[in-house]
Parts: structure tokens; C-alpha cells; sequence
């Protein structure tokens, strides 16, 4: 609808939450600030499996800039391996998409609070990480050794209808 020189648009609704998993591990090439953390959750980044156009969405927060990637599941098994191999914990957490702001400074913590619309006081990879399992998210339970590269799980069903396959 038009009205004089301006346009009304609809609002999009708010999109679904989506399930996110969200990886805990060493910052890469041990950057000068990494000591200041706590070894083992000094860099977050996230990854969601997209049904509809059966797609992995990858997001890596860097101080060089964010990482997107979007690959086909056989694609990102690479990435999955080493994102399994290379994490210290690993969340599930389903997005509220409740914030709708970019947090006031712009790092790997900050990235996922928003991606997973949630509020939060934490700085560093560790306090999120205490916030993530305050707001509700799942540690995921590993294989063990003995049990990686044999066989890939089917997902369970609360997983297929929340957001895509897990490994």
C-alpha cells in the first residue's frame, strides 16, 4: 500500500528457532589475548542444519571477520570431523530470536548471543558457556574413540524435527 511518498511493507514474521550446536575450544594460533581465558573455552563458533534446503550452516567468528559456510551434509563432514576432533563441549541450544541487536562489541561470544537470541552478560567463551546451560541448552554426549568413523547416527526424532542431523 502506498501512501503519499511512502510505502507500507509487511512485517516479516520472526523465523523459526532453529536447533544450534554450538562448539567450545582453543582460540586458532593462540592469538595474545587467548590467555586471559580459560584454557579450552577461549573461541565459540556454531553450526545448524537447515531442513529445507538440506544445507549445514557453519558460523566462525574471527578477529579477521566472520565465516559463513553453507555445504551439503556430505561437504561438511570434513568440518564436522574436525569441529568433533578440536572442541573441548559441545551445546545444543534451539534459537529464541529474542534480542534483535547486535551486542556493543562484535567478537565470538558476542556473535553467538545474538545468533542465539539470548541475553547475556558473558565476555568470555566459558561465562557463555555457563549462561548456555542456564538458558537450558544440552551438553551432547560423544562417542567414544573406538566408535567414531564406523558408522553415522541416524538422528534421533526430537533432533530430525528440531533442526537436522546429528553425527
Amino acid at each position: 500500500m502506498v501512501i503519499g511518498v511512502v510505502r507500507l511493507v509487511p512485517i516479516e514474521p520472526k523465523p523459526a528457532p532453529r536447533l544450534w550446536l554450538i562448539f567450545f575450544g582453543e582460540a586458532h594460533g593462540r592469538p595474545w589475548w587467548s590467555r586471559f581465558f580459560r584454557p579450552g573455552y577461549r573461541h565459540v563458533c556454531a553450526a545448524a542444519w537447515f531442513d529445507q534446503t538440506s544445507r549445514w550452516v557453519f558460523i566462525d567468528p574471527t578477529l579477521r571477520g566472520i565465516q559463513i559456510e553453507i555445504e551439503t551434509d556430505e561437504a561438511f563432514a570434513g568440518r564436522w570431523g574436525q569441529l568433533w576432533r578440536d572442541s573441548t563441549v559441545i551445546l545444543r541450544m534451539r534459537s529464541a530470536h529474542d534480542s534483535g541487536r547486535l551486542p556493543p562489541m562484535f567478537w565470538c561470544v558476542g556473535a553467538v548471543k545474538s545468533l542465539l537470541g539470548i541475553r547475556s552478560c558473558a565476555l568470555s567463551p566459558f561465562q557463555l558457556f555457563r549462561d548456555l546451560l542456564a538458558h537450558g541448552a544440552e551438553i551432547v554426549e560423544r562417542p567414544k574413540e573406538a566408535e567414531i568413523g564406523k558408522s553415522v547416527r541416524k538422528p534421533a526424532s526430537s533432533c530430525a524435527t528440531a533442526g537436522g542431523p546429528v553425527r
